[in-house]
This record gives structure tokens, sequence and C-alpha cells, in this order.
């Protein structure tokens, strides 16, 4: 997971250009995840899975590192097509230190529920509703929909309440390739707006 920022104009405290500066932020993983079979009054199924990623992070001449471990879990109910999940990212985590003290990656708990709903052999919809738990700021809540067409094309819609970043909008297509290849291989797009960069 790669985010960067190219060089852009660098100003002293006094206002004076000084060059240029650029930053990034990188994160990789390391997952394994398994499956657990129940037969239970409420729960037929829970998948679980987990996390160990390395962080680095660079600003200008500066850099840190650290990392962390992310936790899930998907129980299948015994309600036909109904869905639990929870994850929790940075479960442990190590500080990123640049100059000073530095600081961990915020702990973050996510919970959610999905409902399938297929009305015919070519067609599925999957409607999702998150919380998302966070530790250094207020909460916030996600709704989205899936319209699943020939088990590979998907239309996706949804909504974030995720404070004064966003619009909360988005919206994305999905082409699964597997059913035509017998790969696991799919061509994901998302669009999404925020107030301050577009």
């Amino acid at each position: 997971n790669y985010l960067s920022v190219s060089a852009f104009d660098a100003y002293d405290n006094a206002d004076n250009a000084a060059g240029t500066v650029s930053a990034y932020d990188m994160a990789m993983y390391l997952s394994w995840g398994g499956r657990l079979p129940l037969d239970s009054k409420f729960l037929r199924e829970v998948s679980y899975g987990a996390s160990a990623k390395y962080i680095t992070e660079k600003l200008d001449m500066e850099s840190g590192t650290g990392y962390g471990l992310d936790l899930g879990f998907i129980a299948v109910t015994a309600v036909e097509n109904l869905r639990f999940g929870l994850n929790v990212e940075n479960a442990a985590s190590t500080k990123i230190k640049f100059i000073a003290d530095g600081a961990r990656p915020s702990l973050k708990f996510k919970t959610g529920a999905m409902y399938e709903i297929r009305s015919s052999a070519v067609s599925v919809a999957r409607f999702a509703l998150d919380y998302i738990f966070l530790t250094d700021r207020p909460g916030y809540l996600a709704v989205g929909m899936e319209h699943g067409f020939y088990d590979a094309f998907n239309v996706r819609m949804g909504y974030s309440g995720f404070g004064d970043i966003s619009n909360g909008f988005n919206f994305g297509l999905g082409f699964d390739l597997a059913r035509y290849i017998g790969r696991s291989i799919s061509v994901d797009y998302s669009f999404g707006a925020t107030y301050t960069f577009g």
C-alpha cells in the first residue's frame, strides 16, 4: 500500500523559498487466514485472519518506521445470507519515530453486517452497514450497496460519514475474471471526492 506526494515548493519560518519537499507513506503486509466450520444454532462458520505489517513514512529528509498487527473475523449466521464482521486495525503496534518520541498508529475497530439478496441466477444485491470506532477521534457510520451481474460485473455505491475530509459519497465498478479464466483476478475502479482536494 503506497501513497506519495510529488515534490512541491518549501518555505522556511521567514517565508523564504527553501527548495522542494516530497513525502510518502508505505505499508507492506504479510497475511494469513482460515475458516472454522460450526454447526451451532446461531453460526454456521467463522472465518478469521491476521496481517502483520511493516510501515515506513518519509517527509523531506526525515523518515520513520514501525510495525503493526491487524485482526479480522467474519461470522456466517444461521440466518441465510446474513454475515457479521469485526476488524481490529493496529491491535498491536510500535511507535513510528521521526525526530522526537514518535507515535503509535491509532487503534481502530470496524464492525459491520452484510445481507445478500439473490433475485435470479444472474443478479445479486448486497447491502452493508459498518460502524468504525476510533480511539483518537469520533467514530463514524458507513453504508454501501453492491449489485452483481452474472457473478462477474459489479456496480457499487456508498456513503461514509468520515468527518470533514470527504463529502461522503463514493461510486465503484468491478469485474471479476475468475468465472472466465479460472483464477481469482479482478479489476476494480472507485471514485470519491474530498472537499479540499477535489
